[in-house]
């Protein structure tokens, strides 16, 4: 789906970006790529940088800083896609997160942008975690706890945060959230795998490393994340003890 349906999309669900600020602190303008040029390259992409990746030799694209008002009406989901547009119309295609600062009301989020090759891109790839599962409670704007069970034993996940399970080969992992009428994963370890993410909330969006996004409605449904946004939720979120 390409990122003005998009768009549309979130305007119909009353998902405006007004309200979500980003402000450009830093701007390298020799970067800017023209948007004919982007067009189904890796120019278009919004990866997040592994921080054992060296950057000592890379010219930062750009610095951001997003605000996020936790009681607002917009999502995180919306706040995500405007930094991936952000990002593309200053000529990035990646980033890192440097800050987080969480305040009663407001999460603001500061960011670095840079421009990768298809070489950059495989060397972080290469360099992600493996075998981790991440499961990520409620963001949306009115977020509640979540009832689920994994391997049976019954948990509250509350929002705003995430669990996290190490796995290795061998290992079988059952989540399930809405009991019998709801829905279940099953994850069997069979060898190395990528981490995953799996979101449990009602209204979600995916997002491809081509740009694409699919919006998804539900109220008892597991939804696996891409790995780039569901990195930059545990970011910003806390991990539930």
């Amino acid at each position: 789906m390409p990122k003005v349906l998009f768009k549309i999309i979130l305007l119909l669900f009353t998902i405006q970006l007004l309200g979500q600020e980003i402000d450009i602190i830093e701007q390298n303008k020799k970067f800017i790529i023209p948007k004919e040029k982007r067009f189904g390259s890796t120019y278009n992409n919004f990866e997040n940088i592994e921080n054992n990746f060296k950057l000592n030799d890379f010219l930062k694209v750009g610095i951001v800083k997003a605000h996020y008002l936790k009681n607002g009406n917009k999502t995180l989901v919306a706040l995500y896609y405007k930094l991936w547009n952000t990002a593309n119309e200053m000529g990035a295609n990646s980033y890192t997160i440097d800050s987080v600062i969480k305040k009663i009301d407001t999460i603001t989020v500061c960011l670095s942008f840079y421009q990768f090759n298809e070489h950059d891109f495989t060397k972080n790839n290469e360099l992600k975690n493996k075998n981790i599962i991440y499961i990520i409670g409620d963001y949306n704007q009115f977020p509640v706890k979540r009832n689920l069970s994994i391997n049976n034993q019954k948990l509250v996940l509350l929002p705003n945060k995430y669990l996290l399970y190490k796995t290795k080969i061998g290992d079988n992992l059952k989540i399930n959230i809405g009991g019998v009428l709801g829905e279940t994963k099953f994850i069997k370890v069979e060898n190395e795998i990528e981490t995953k993410y799996f979101s449990l909330v009602g209204f979600d969006a995916d997002f491809d490393i081509n740009n694409s996004v699919s919006v998804k409605f539900s109220t008892g449904r597991i939804t696996k994340l891409e790995s780039d946004f569901g990195n930059f939720l545990i970011t910003i979120f806390e991990k539930q003890e």
